[in-house]
């Protein structure tokens, strides 16, 4: 059993802001990087969320598809109702191309032709949607289709779908489509100039972009990225009658009440372990990265980090092995958990009888 030391250097308090939404039924905003809720309203309430579905459908087909390779639009994919891009049926784009559409005009036509291309039709693509939403840790998400129509069964929350943005924003084929203002596609050999009609970078000065979303039952719904003095956040409004109007409040009280603090430096030594049955004595356990937190000014004043690692380590040991991990605390609420692992390998020091057998064996190789 592996033993572990607890080591706490320091402590913080939590800040919980007041209910900021007029207009929306639900709503949140995490920063980025650590996922930390900033604030959240009705966050885990089950509701369907329109065409912000197609975050996952164009982050789906990018890690699952050939950005490539040719979409055929089906009479199926062509009929889809709602905004349309208006293919035909036959007409061919690019995959790259046609997630451009999606999530500059909310192609619901592209959405369709997209599954179809990936998976062969559009139930076995909302499965493979949902597995994805799953292994991002969204309990509350699941889809019947592309586009998001309102449909059975197709539905998220405002904590998952911000989950779901802040996974695909990280991908830089998503991010370069979704923060672009207009891209050239090819449609059929002919070139069309697209605009990405999300109004969140003309609206607010620090805004990316985001996907915006309508149905009647879904109400509007927006997903909006912002960035400003290196701290990225992600809003999401459920169900609103002023999306843009909540989004932009939001984004600017988080941004009013949180600094993006530094909280720990790349190669920090935070301890030094015994290594057991090893070439070397000791190992020194390092912050593989710069650490940065969204904190208020009291909790920068009070920071805590606690760490948890091994006593010691039992060679072979390899790089990036888990040997810790790190967590700051704001009183019992943990604001950031992260992993310690292995700098470098650590190879198993041979026994006398086993050393050996090695000079034997190279040996008898060298005589052949």
């Amino acid at each position: 059993m592996k033993k572990y030391l607890l080591i706490i250097i320091s402590a913080l308090l939590i800040f919980i802001p007041s209910r900021s939404l007029a207009y929306s039924k639900a709503g949140i905003v995490i920063e980025e990087s650590s996922g930390r809720v900033l604030y959240e309203d009705n966050s885990d309430d089950i509701l369907p969320m329109a065409s912000t579905t197609k975050i996952m459908t164009a982050i789906t087909a990018i890690e699952n598809g050939d950005l490539e390779s040719t979409v055929k639009a089906s009479a199926y994919a062509a009929s889809t109702t709602g905004s349309k891009m208006h293919l035909r049926e036959g007409d061919e784009l690019t995959l790259y191309d046609m997630i451009v559409a999606l999530l500059f005009v909310s192609a619901n036509d592209g959405a369709t032709a997209i599954a179809e291309h990936i998976s062969g039709d559009e139930n076995t693509f909302a499965a493979l949607m949902t597995e994805k939403a799953k292994d991002i840790g969204c309990e509350n998400t699941a889809f019947s289709n592309a586009h998001g129509l309102d449909a059975e069964g197709h539905h998220t929350t405002a904590h998952d779908l911000a989950k779901i943005a802040s996974y695909a924003i990280k991908n830089d084929v998503f991010y370069e489509i979704v923060s672009s203002q207009k891209k050239e596609i090819t449609i059929n050999g002919e070139k069309v100039m697209y605009y990405n009609k999300n109004q969140l970078r003309s609206l607010y000065e620090y805004g990316i972009g985001g996907k915006t979303g309508y149905t009647e039952d879904a109400g509007r719904c927006l997903v909006s990225f912002a960035e400003k003095d290196g701290m990225d956040l992600i809003s999401v409004v459920l169900n609103s009658t002023d999306m843009y109007g909540d989004s932009i409040k939001l984004l600017k009280q988080a941004y009013e009440k949180y600094s993006f603090v530094k909280v720990a430096s790349k190669n920090d030594i935070i301890s030094a372990l015994p290594i057991e049955k090893g070439y070397f004595d000791t190992y020194a356990v390092r912050f593989p990265y710069d650490v940065y937190a969204p904190l208020t000014n009291d909790e920068e004043k009070n920071a805590t980090m606690q760490f948890l690692i091994l006593q010691s380590i039992t060679a072979p040991v390899k790089a990036g092995d888990e040997i810790g991990r790190y967590a700051l605390m704001s009183g019992d609420e943990r604001i950031l958990l992260g992993v310690l692992p292995a700098e470098y390998g650590i190879e198993k020091k041979d026994s006398i009888p086993e050393l050996m057998r090695k000079i034997i064996l190279m040996n008898i190789s060298t005589d052949f």
